[in-house]
């Protein structure tokens, strides 16, 4: 009889005042909050199979400015993804900005990736990307109001 492989924790992602719970990010998976209806709609190839975090609570109660901490502890590098809805018409003044697209991280291509597709209200929703490699704790602050999170994925 072969050994039992032990798995091992390669991610911990924390956020400084609110609990996350792990979701894989697929086509209609739902976002962004733990008490939330809403869901996610053309993700882009490289998020499908990512593990998300999404913070635990509704968004009023998580509606404070914060940060998530990612320490890659594995053997290889991971991809850290920044994920939130982004209002690139301006439609809601400063209510989605919250900071992600002031990372410098590479852009990822999304043209189609929406939040609450079933609603008449569609927002867009942003992704951004860099490699993390193990051993390194990385921050990442978002403003008030984020409709989001952080994902990771191998590589």
């Amino acid at each position: 009889r072969a050994p039992r492989a032990e798995v091992t924790e390669v991610v911990t992602v924390a956020h400084s005042f609110a609990r996350t719970r792990r979701v894989e990010l697929q086509e209609g998976v739902g976002c962004c909050f733990t008490e939330d209806d809403a869901t996610l709609q053309g993700l882009p190839p490289a998020l499908l199979g990512a593990t998300f975090f999404a913070l635990e609570g509704s968004a009023v109660s998580n509606r404070g400015a914060g940060r998530f901490t990612v320490f890659a502890g594995g053997v290889g590098p991971v991809t850290v993804f920044a994920i939130d809805v982004i209002d690139p018409f301006n439609k809601y003044g400063a209510t989605y900005k919250q900071g992600f697209e002031d990372l410098t991280w590479e852009r990822v291509d999304a043209p189609g990736f929406l939040l609450k597709p079933d609603k008449p209200w569609r927002v867009h929703v942003g992704c951004w990307r860099r490699s993390l490699e193990p051993g390194v704790a990385l921050e990442v602050p978002h403003g008030p109001g984020l409709h989001g999170a952080i994902a990771v994925a191998a590589g």
